[in-house]
């Protein structure tokens, strides 16, 4: 009985140091009031904006991160039956909030298995609380249209209020946690929630200004560039995000900065524009190859808008075989010209976010050549290297002690990067999960010992 008494004294002061994993409960669903609180808060269905919580511990239970749920995007032009068509959008987890679980596990969500974890020998940011700010808009926590669109292919009314939906779920992180009462904010999120984190840093820091709360923002493969197709499809990357702005009535929901400079306010969709204009300091992690394919390779399409294809055509298939896919072994079947497209990309990659790079600035960076790496602060938070550093390192110093991090990887050739994780003959470790419908980001599925996409 004695040494019982001892070994759960021990263990309980452990905990109050945090020296254990102590902060890896499960996080809570909060659903937003629209009827008297945020009536002009609608996911696509109509149904209520949602986040999930988990309370901080120890000496940073004042101190919160914010992470912004990815899941690609849906187009309101688009008549496809995958999950970039928002009627189909709005029947899945990420139009509607009807079918959200009470729960989610410490590890169930991009993040929660590196960055987020809870756990203190894996992330600097361990005993922070967390909000898990689901996205159900379609247009990455943008649109502001107030009137819904009406379509002959669906019964119900497809509301794009993203905007809107950020807005009162921080307004209720305000009422119902305190969170004017921290200390320290940091705004983050993944795929589209990455990008969404670009495109709403400055404004979140503008929001909690009042509060006297410093905020700083680590988005995670949030950048996806502004390039012509090389298979003379055009620019669909302009297509899809231009779709959003207009028919989302984006406009005000974007970075105002970007906005009053750039001669089509429209560009500022994309992250790699607001990127210019951005004040809050802010840590920049994506792979330098990140969604190339999708980009880069999208087939001649008929009709009026480019279907959300993860297919190359047949010349690249060898190649470049998928998004995320290209690997040490299809690298070896690329011939020059393929080779110096690819190449051509990652410059371009680093041209866009030349702000976060500039010695001069806040901010800090982590681009590895890993294609096959999205959403890497669940899957390479640990793993991934560059300059002898891990992401989870170079953000931690860059964080709390002001450190000059600007980390670029080598081009993808060879000597490769081996810590990259590329299991040849297998799936990739984050393969499209968007274009299948099932959420731009993965996670390590335990039970099937395999990644699979979190709404799978």
């Amino acid at each position: 009985d004695i040494l019982m008494f001892l070994t759960t004294l021990i263990v309980f002061g452990q905990l109050l140091c945090g020296t254990l994993a102590s902060n890896q409960g499960v996080l809570t669903l909060n659903k937003i009031d629209q009827q008297s609180k945020s009536p002009n808060a609608k996911c696509i269905d109509g149904s209520s904006p949602a986040y999930y919580w988990r309370d901080g511990v120890n000496a940073d239970a004042k101190k919160a991160v914010l992470f912004l749920e990815g899941g690609g995007w849906c187009y309101p032009s688009s008549r496809q039956s995958a999950g970039a068509n928002c009627a189909v959008r709005a029947t899945s987890g990420l139009g509607s909030s009807k079918s959200y679980p009470p729960t989610i596990a410490s590890t169930g969500y991009e993040g929660g298995s590196g960055y987020l974890s809870g756990d203190s020998a894996v992330t600097a940011f361990a005993d922070f609380a967390v909000a898990y700010v689901k996205y159900c808009d379609g247009g990455s926590m943008t649109g502001t249209q107030m009137a819904p669109q009406i379509r002959n292919d669906t019964a119900t009314p497809l509301y794009y209020r993203g905007h809107y939906n950020l807005i009162a779920q921080l307004d209720h992180m305000i009422d119902n946690h305190n969170l004017a009462t921290f200390s320290e904010i940091v705004l983050s999120g993944c795929s589209a929630g990455g990008m969404a984190c670009y495109l709403k840093c400055d404004f979140v820091a503008e929001y909690f200004k009042p509060h006297g709360i410093p905020v700083k923002c680590i988005c995670d493969a949030g950048v996806f560039l502004d390039v012509d197709t090389v298979t003379g499809a055009g620019n669909v990357m302009r297509a899809r995000y231009f779709d959003i702005a207009d028919n989302m009535a984006t406009k005000d929901g974007l970075p105002a900065a970007c906005v009053a400079e750039e001669t089509d306010w429209r560009l500022c969709q994309f992250s790699q524009y607001a990127i210019k204009y951005m004040k809050t300091p802010t840590f920049v992690i994506n792979s330098l190859y990140n969604f190339g394919e999708w980009a880069m390779l999208a087939p001649m399409y008929n009709g009026s808008f480019p279907p959300d294809s993860g297919t190359p055509p047949p010349d690249w298939q060898a190649c470049y075989p998928g998004n995320g896919k290209l690997s040490p072994q299809s690298f070896a079947h690329c011939n020059a010209t393929q080779v110096a497209i690819i190449q051509g990309f990652r410059l371009k990659f680093i041209t866009a976010v030349a702000a976060a790079l500039d010695p001069s600035s806040q901010h800090g960076a982590f681009l590895d050549a890993c294609p096959n790496q999205h959403c890497q602060t669940s899957t390479g938070w640990s793993m991934v290297h560059v300059n002898n550093t891990t992401m989870a390192n170079a953000a931690a110093r860059w964080y709390f002690n002001a450190s000059v991090e600007k980390h670029i990887d080598a081009p993808f050739s060879a000597p490769l990067n081996p810590t990259c994780g590329y299991k040849e003959g297998i799936e990739p470790i984050c393969n499209n999960c968007a274009i299948a419908g099932l959420g731009s980001n993965c996670i390590w599925d335990e039970k099937a010992q395999k990644f699979r996409g979190l709404n799978q």
